[in-house]
């Protein structure tokens, strides 16, 4: 899921919340670094797939290893729309 929400594909990221089975744990899974699905979604300012996985029950209050959450993520990157979502 992280890879689709990096490259922004929408679509995508609702079929694979649709097809999982445990579907906190896939939205929520996160890279070597921490990094979730959200994270990546805020970090390249797709507001659409941030919206998505917050109304499907994404964790807004993960951290990374760098102790960043997405929040801290868009507005670090100044994507506005991304961070009032977050908010």
């Amino acid at each position: 899921m992280m890879s689709v929400a990096i490259k922004g594909i929408f679509e995508f990221v609702m079929i694979l919340v649709e097809i999982s089975t445990e579907i906190n744990a896939a939205i929520n899974a996160a890279a070597k670094d921490g990094f979730t699905a959200l994270m990546y979604g805020a970090y390249y300012g797709h507001t659409e797939i941030v919206a998505y996985l917050l109304n499907q029950d994404a964790d807004k209050s993960t951290v990374t290893k760098k102790g960043e959450t997405a929040l801290s993520i868009a507005e670090k990157k100044t994507f506005g729309a991304v961070a009032a979502l977050l908010k």
